[in-house]
């Protein structure tokens, strides 16, 4: 099926009949109302909606015709079980969640493919339900391709069938809460007569009553139930339901495929959070709230959320199920039965129920001195919480998830970082457990090439613990809670929904460093962000604003995408080391030699920044981290760091600058060494030329000529050069002690204060428009000009962009030309 047209999308689902359609989108369907009967089918198919109610009702006539399209189509495209046309697919088509798997598994083992093409969600679903992970996979595959006793070798006509192999039926610890409501799927008369007694009384009643929550049937007889696939689950979620997200446990991180409800799940994990009702995170999004209910729902069947304040009243909830709620954290409140009736049936209830109501109690007490700290800390911080609900929000980007996943640290830290990565946000409730994880972290591991892992969970667990707890946030009333916040995620939304997302959540943000993002929104004044708030601000442009502005740099060469490069200016031959950076990617460091072949390459793909990183004895560069805000040894601190702090304010903000030495030769005066090379005094001199003039012997030769004075040839020195070579905004974790000394400033000189975070959002505001400027006259865009709305993305070069040392300048004549 074709990609539709965003705006022609949002008419079907706004249910815009081709009567109704604007004059310019029936031009682009070409005048042709069965284009857009084709455009309703295709985009009714791929986002599984409901046939009734809907545009596709319109265009096909047989519905189980398209029901039957709809899951072929989900099936061929691995997608998601539709849990919200359950009463259509199960009930209807008679195809119940486990035996979409089956065919879906079937599907691609039949087409020899890899456990990894299974998405993220679909491979969890699968999981649940099948038991199949990836190592189960794998040996499926094995199985099938075993050797066979016809001539000892495996074809497709003498191979296992696919699904003998697959389970028959769910796996039976399938987890079921009370709270779902039980349904009757399709059943026939042959279903029935292998029926247990109680568990047809429990199908008649469903039948006859209508459903009803599975906590008021016996437990055993509705898992039976649902293992035969004889009933299923409809999990209900209410406009004002609030829901905890806890750290993701069993996620399978695959692939992503990017259609329209696995994109829903992943916008609407990253803004879901406990103070936020479901009808108030649709709100925040702008999206239907009937999508929002069905992605929530689907959570809380996979397990990544929990309803908060689902607690079943001890009178309705069936005895079986005490044993199973400690498991799933659905708590039973105590009740009563009230009873008016004297007869001995009714008394023999009251002491049944009296007895429940002592086990519970003992039972609920023996949860509560478990999870003590559960239960405890949010009764401490519900008065505050009442005061105010905005945190602290700790932006990253996926190279820390990269670090505390590969680095091996332990298998409770790597679910927190999947759920970082995954979720694009690791809440202040879960917090404590995560620092629990990092405490265990031994400083004495940071070492070796897997160091770095260690230095940034470290720093990151300090970090963390400053901005929850210390005296001085506590002062202005910012110790309010921290959120860790991934960019990428916040990246999935639209600029309007990211600005609405924190400024509801967040009175401060505080950036990693360094940090490369794309939000537009962060240069809003609300909530104030320590860090960089517009995108330029940590790409390349910045490096060329500063060292135009500033007059001193490293010689540096922007090249464009598909820019063919022959040779390069000869300030950059001249240095032995190149600091090459790849547009969006980490920087790496390569000699002269080799710069070409890798510049060709890179080019293909993206823009690249060249800048020397050698000394004039084709040493690598030495680079110097300085913290800002500055103290005053530190303003005297290396060339250009005056013009510096007169062009960004680094006073109401934190980071630190990055200084590299490109050292240059140094010529001293005319004067006498030793043999061994050591400088000599006059004295020494003499004696020196002494010894020389009285050497006798045959082996010596003929005495020399010497010189009035004795000299050997001078030795090059080097002269410190420290230049600007960066600045960075925010707090960095790849180093605990520049981490500390930026803490300690952001701390000690009031950087919180609001009004150093209004002349930080000011000043800020104006250096933005002078950057933005800048870009434009170094970019051959049309004569209008570039527009930077909230929705562009950082500007790539069109030209070259050449800062020779002191100045940019043209490109100096060499054969450079672009791609065709």
């Amino acid at each position: 099926m074709a990609n539709l047209n965003s705006e022609i999308e949002e008419l079907i689902r706004k249910k815009v009949t081709w009567e109704s359609l604007p004059a310019s989108v029936q031009q682009q369907l070409g005048n042709s109302p069965k284009e857009y009967d084709k455009s309703i089918s295709q985009f009714s198919i791929r986002n599984q909606l409901r046939y009734r109610g809907n545009l596709v009702r319109h265009v096909k006539r047989d519905e189980r015709r398209y029901y039957e399209e709809l899951v072929e189509f989900s099936k061929k495209n691995l997608m998601l079980f539709p849990y919200h046309l359950s009463d259509v697919v199960i009930k209807g088509l008679r195809i119940t969640p486990f035996q979409y798997y089956i065919m879906v598994l079937e599907t691609i083992m039949g087409q020899e493919k890899s456990y990894d093409s299974l998405p993220n969600f679909t491979a969890v679903d699968c999981l649940r339900l099948l038991g199949i992970g990836r190592n189960q996979y794998i040996d499926l595959m094995n199985q099938t391709r075993s050797k066979t006793k016809f001539g000892g070798f495996s074809t497709s006509l003498f191979r296992k069938s696919y699904r003998d192999l697959l389970p028959v039926r769910p796996v039976s610890d399938v987890p079921v809460l009370p709270w779902w409501v039980v349904q009757v799927g399709y059943i026939t008369e042959d279903d029935v007569k292998l029926l247990t007694k109680q568990e047809k009384t429990i199908v008649d009643q469903i039948i006859d009553s209508g459903p009803c929550p599975a906590g008021q049937l016996a437990y055993k007889d509705v898992h039976n139930l649902y293992l035969r696939g004889l009933i299923y689950f409809d999990i209900f979620i209410e406009d004002d339901d609030y829901m905890t997200m806890p750290p993701l446990e069993g996620f399978v991180m695959n692939r992503v495929t990017g259609d329209y409800f696995e994109t829903l799940l992943y916008k609407i994990f990253v803004s879901m959070d406990e103070k936020t009702t479901v009808g108030e995170t649709a709100n925040l999004l702008q999206i239907d709230l009937a999508l929002v209910k069905d992605a929530v729902s689907l959570y809380c069947r996979l397990g990544f959320a929990k309803k908060k304040n689902a607690d079943l009243d001890s009178d309705t909830v069936h005895p079986s199920w005490y044993d199973h709620c400690e498991n799933t954290g659905v708590r039973i409140r105590c009740g009563s039965v009230m009873s008016v009736s004297s007869d001995e049936e009714d008394s023999l209830l009251k002491e049944l129920n009296m007895a429940l109501e002592t086990d519970t109690e003992s039972w609920e007490e023996t949860i509560d001195s478990k999870d003590d700290s559960d239960h405890k800390e949010p009764e401490e911080k519900s008065v505050d919480e009442k005061v105010s609900t905005k945190k602290i929000g700790f932006l990253f980007d996926s190279t820390l998830t990269a670090y505390l996943m590969m680095g091996n640290l332990s298998h409770s830290l790597k679910n927190h970082a999947v759920t970082m990565f995954e979720v694009g946000k690791l809440s202040d409730e879960s917090m404590d457990a995560f620092l629990a994880e990092l405490n265990k972290i031994s400083a004495a591991e940071a070492e070796g090439e897997a160091g770095v892992y260690f230095t940034a969970a470290m720093t990151l667990k300090e970090t963390i613990l400053n901005l929850r707890s210390n005296q001085t946030l506590k002062d202005f009333d910012l110790c309010l809670g921290l959120d860790l916040v991934r960019v990428e995620s916040l990246q999935s939304l639209d600029q309007s929904t990211v600005s609405r997302l924190l400024q509801k959540n967040y009175s401060l943000l505080v950036s990693m460093a360094p940090l490369t993002h794309q939000l537009r929104a962060l240069n809003h004044h609300l909530p104030p962000n320590l860090g960089p708030s517009l995108p330029e601000l940590a790409s390349p442009w910045f490096k060329f604003f500063i060292y135009q502005r500033t007059g001193l740099g490293p010689p540096s060469l922007l090249l464009p995408k598909g820019w063919k490069v022959k040779a390069l200016p000869k300030p950059l031959q001249h240095s032995a080391i190149l600091h090459i950076t790849t547009w969006g990617h980490e920087p790496t460091e390569i000699p002269v030699g080799g710069a070409l072949n890798l510049l060709q390459d890179a080019l293909i793909h993206s823009p690249v920044l060249i800048q020397a990183f050698s000394t004039q004895l084709d040493e690598k560069a030495e680079t110097k981290l300085v913290p800002f805000p500055f103290e005053d040894l530190e303003k005297k601190f290396g060339e250009g760091l005056k013009n510096l702090k007169d062009l960004v304010d680094l006073e109401s903000t934190c980071g630190y600058v990055t200084l590299v030495n490109l050292a240059e030769k140094q010529t001293e005066e005319q004067r006498q060494y030793s043999p061994a090379g050591d400088p000599l005094d006059s004295d020494s001199e003499q004696l020196l030329a002494q010894e020389v003039d009285s050497v006798d012997s045959p082996m010596a030769g003929i005495p020399p000529t010497r010189p009035a004075k004795l000299s050997l040839p001078t030795r090059p020195n080097l002269k410190d050069r420290w230049i600007v070579f960066n600045v960075t905004f925010g707090l960095p974790l790849f180093n605990a002690e520049l981490n500390q000394e930026i803490m300690k400033k952001m701390l000690t000189k009031g950087l919180v204060g609001t009004k150093s975070l209004e002349k930080m959002s000011t000043s800020f505001s104006k250096m933005g428009e002078d950057l933005l400027q800048f870009i434009r006259s170094c970019c051959d865009y049309p004569e209008i000009g570039i527009c930077f709305t909230e929705e562009d993305g950082i500007p790539f070069p069109t030209k070259p962009v050449w800062f020779d040392g002191s100045t940019i300048t043209k490109l100096p004549p060499v054969s450079n030309h672009l791609y065709l």
